[in-house]
């Protein structure tokens, strides 16, 4: 594994040097401080991972630097920051095609073991980026929702949308759900492997970049009209018999943290009412078995192309188990689940409008 490392800190590049080739044994093949030289050193050599800062030198932040490479280069770049200091640059960047963000290591024992271990998971990302298998052979169905509802409730939106994601995920989301309006009569549920510092972050950066009202799950909430939910803990987020969303450790065995399968197939036992659910990219195989539990009930399924995955894991493994009704871009989804949410027939504020913040 060869890296390239981009810090404005001399001592802080030093010691991320220092971890990379001590803890890791991979090679660094250049370390700057500014996205300029990082530019420059690309044009020599490409590494196949970036380690990214924020705060550079030069006019040029992280994030503008991760847009500038990822113009002209085909490469991985990992954001390594501070969390509470650059909670929105850091999505910004996520945005802009960096594919993850850690926490930058002090010198205590445990950050330097947290980041150690990230960064191996990590490497198993850049390798399945590079791979490039074609989804092939697949047939969609552009048949109606079958799962509805059979007479209408007003405490409950017209189309539930489950999101699953991992790795590249909240660019993925934002494009989808940039395509749903602000008064949308769905309710939205995103499940997306992250660490739980992070997850208050994600919804304040996806409520400033969609029309939609964007807040974190506290537990016991239900699905509502007008409001993305997402999930913030690393215990799993499941629907109840009620049709509320609340957090359980179990299973303890599962490695994906929250499991997009957990609550797939919880809201497939659960929710009988008009529902669509999107699997978009990540590492691993999170998230096909519960699509295909949801398809088998008639409920419409998703799947990201290979194209414009970060990572084709998750979605390649509903492809292959047949569990996505179609495989698209993920603008495109948006555009068909806008297509699918019924025209409203009746007048409901969406309590005031959209909301900042993540509640």
């Amino acid at each position: 594994m060869k890296v390239g490392v981009v810090r404005g800190d001399l001592s802080e590049r030093e010691h991320l040097i220092r971890l990379v080739k001590e803890r890791l044994g991979w090679e660094v093949v250049w370390g700057v401080g500014s996205g300029l030289e990082a530019a420059q050193r690309c044009r020599k050599q490409v590494p196949d991972l970036i380690l990214m800062a924020i705060r550079l030198s030069g006019q040029q932040d992280g994030v503008e630097a991760t847009k500038a490479i990822l113009k002209k280069y085909d490469c991985t770049i990992v954001i390594v920051s501070y969390i509470e200091r650059y909670n929105a640059s850091i999505f910004k960047a996520l945005s802009a095609g960096a594919i993850d963000a850690v926490e930058m290591p002090s010198r205590q024992s445990d950050s330097i073991s947290t980041f150690v271990r990230k960064m191996r998971k990590l490497k198993t990302v850049t390798q399945e980026k590079a791979l490039k298998n074609v989804s092939k052979g697949f047939s969609s169905r552009r048949d109606s929702l079958q799962g509805g509802r059979s007479r209408f409730s007003p405490d409950l939106p017209d189309l539930l949308i489950a999101i699953g994601c991992s790795t590249g995920g909240p660019g993925a989301v934002a494009l989808l759900l940039s395509e749903l309006p602000e008064n949308s009569q769905a309710a939205v549920v995103i499940v997306q492997h992250m660490d739980e510092e992070y997850a208050s972050g994600m919804a304040e950066w996806l409520d400033s970049q969609i029309p939609m009202r964007t807040r974190t799950i506290h537990g016991g909430e239900k699905p509502e009209a007008g409001t993305v939910f997402l999930a913030k803990t690393n215990d799993h987020l499941i629907m109840d018999a009620s049709g509320s969303l609340i957090y359980t450790r179990d299973p303890v065995d599962n490695p994906y943290r929250p499991s997009v399968d957990e609550f797939f197939c919880s809201a497939a036992q659960h929710w009988q009412h008009d529902m669509a659910a999107v699997l978009l990219t990540g590492m691993g195989r999170d998230g096909g078995r519960g699509l295909l539990a949801l398809r088998r009930l008639g409920r419409y399924t998703f799947a990201q192309n290979q194209a414009s995955c970060a990572v084709y894991g998750m979605p390649q493994d509903a492809a292959q188990r047949g569990a996505a009704d179609e495989i698209l871009e993920p603008q495109q989804i948006g555009r068909r689940l806008k297509e699918m949410i019924k025209p409203s027939h009746r007048k409901r504020e969406i309590h005031g409008g959209k909301a900042r913040g993540n509640g």
